[in-house]
């Protein structure tokens, strides 16, 4: 009797700290800059520009969409491509390309899309938009999606848009004139 409590001890002793390594693990492998990019479905083709080039064929990623409502929908990695889902003059150094296809969900024609790799955690839509925890730190980062004169400004904040601290950030051209929705803090550059 007493090694049978003693067994259950050690297993729930163990199992809360392979709870608490997988917590830490999550938390230290979410990287911003590799982990965030964009898709779009194009008439052609469905395109993800990510600065990540270890994606692989059949890999998972969550689109969180940046028209209104936000919508949530999952896709999987087809193959890495040459062509980037933004005009040529509006590529940067280190973003990799790839095609992906739908398994779940839908995107809006020609509007880009938040793209998460390596992300397994909970989003949810609520009354200010879609809402997750990215790297385990127990606060919600938010997503974000406003208009400069032609162009899509894509931002992730921690804690409340605008206010928060913003996270990261990706400007899609659209190549046509819209209104302007853009705060300042949308707009401006990353600081090195």
């Amino acid at each position: 009797m007493e090694d049978s409590q003693n067994l259950k001890v050690y297993a729930t002793a163990l199992l809360l700290l392979l709870l608490i390594g997988c917590q830490k693990h999550r938390a230290a492998s979410f990287d911003y800059m590799a982990n965030l990019g964009i898709a779009v479905e194009k008439s052609d083709r469905n395109c993800l520009d990510i600065r990540n080039g270890t994606l692989r064929p059949g890999q998972k990623i969550v689109l969180v969409a940046a028209s209104t409502p936000e919508t949530i929908s999952d896709a999987e990695i087809v193959k890495k491509v040459d062509q980037a889902c933004t005009a040529p003059d509006q590529n940067s150094p280190g973003v990799h390309h790839y095609e992906f296809r739908l398994v779940r969900g839908s995107v809006q024609k020609a509007v880009p899309a938040f793209a998460l790799a390596n992300f397994g955690g909970p989003i949810t839509i609520g009354e200010s938009g879609a809402v997750a925890d990215l790297d385990g730190d127990g606060h919600l980062e938010s997503f974000r999606a406003c208009t400069s004169s032609e162009g899509v400004h894509l931002t992730v904040w921690s804690g409340t848009p605008l206010t928060g601290a913003r996270r990261w950030h990706y400007y899609y051209y659209l190549g046509y004139d819209v209104d302007p929705t853009c705060a300042e803090s949308e707009t401006k550059p990353d600081s090195p």
